[in-house]
């Protein structure tokens, strides 16, 4: 009796201590507890990670980004790397670099007068067109260099005073009125009238197709090709109620 009294005494521990060691008892629980928690979260990260890589296996990298949507039959298929980039419609399609003719810089290279002509990509030009509403091209970009849509319902006026010509390699328009070389003049007797600036002038009398020029012949050297001309054998007849006139030192179209 005395032994298991003294081996009850030996065991027995005073309280505070006991507390102490309950105490770090639990606190030993709830941080390995918490560093489960922990563990478990970074695994469901991982895992929540690697559902996201798988995801984006099927999704991203396969059938549908990285496979037909983006890199298939959309992105790199039949839109962008197909039929609409590199196919008819794109920049190596048809219409594009590698295709048909453009309306780009090329379109206004020249190596005679007769190559240029005045178009304009404006479906809506009404009114009486300036020199500005035009550019100059060489004659076998017309098509490519004028409007390709519905033409707006409005009235067009012809500006016969406007054409174009080659210079230094280059198709340039002019306005004959505001052209020195053309228009320039100090009296009224430096002024003749003429029917529209081709090279050939136009038969017949009317009004709409009437400019005034100088007698120094520079409206035709502008406009006619480098050879031999063959112009029709008939005599323009100018209206009788106009001239020409210098006004402002330009040949001016008035009424007598």
């Amino acid at each position: 009796m005395l032994s298991q009294l003294g081996a009850a005494k030996a065991a027995w521990i005073p309280w505070p201590e006991r507390g102490t060691r309950i105490a770090d008892a639990v606190g030993m629980r709830a941080f390995i507890l918490s560093g489960l928690l922990l563990l478990v979260s970074s695994i469901a990260a991982c895992g929540g990670s690697s559902t996201e890589d798988g995801a984006g296996g099927a999704n991203t990298g396969g059938s549908n980004t990285g496979g037909a949507n983006t890199g298939g039959a959309n992105t790199g298929g039949a839109n962008t790397g197909g039929a609409s980039t590199g196919g008819t419609a794109g920049g190596g399609g048809i219409a594009g670099a590698g295709g048909q003719l453009s309306c780009g810089p090329d379109a206004k290279i020249c190596s005679d007068n007769s190559e240029c002509v005045l178009t304009t990509q404006d479906c809506c030009l009404c009114g009486v067109p300036e020199l500005s509403d035009f550019q100059a091209v060489n004659q076998k970009y017309t098509a490519e260099c004028s409007c390709g849509g519905p033409i707006c319902d409005c009235a067009v006026a012809p500006n016969p005073n406007l054409g174009a010509t080659c210079q230094a390699g280059s198709c340039e328009g002019f306005d004959v009125r505001k052209s020195d070389p053309m228009s320039g003049c100090t009296k009224d007797e430096d002024c003749t009238l003429r029917m529209g600036v081709s090279c050939c002038e136009g038969c017949g009398s009317n009004d709409w197709d009437l400019v005034a020029v100088n007698n120094s012949g520079a409206l035709q050297k502008a406009v006619c090709p480098s050879g031999p001309v063959g112009c029709p054998a008939c005599a323009p007849i100018y209206p009788d109620n106009k001239k020409a006139a210098c006004i402002q030192q330009h040949c001016a179209v008035v009424d007598k």
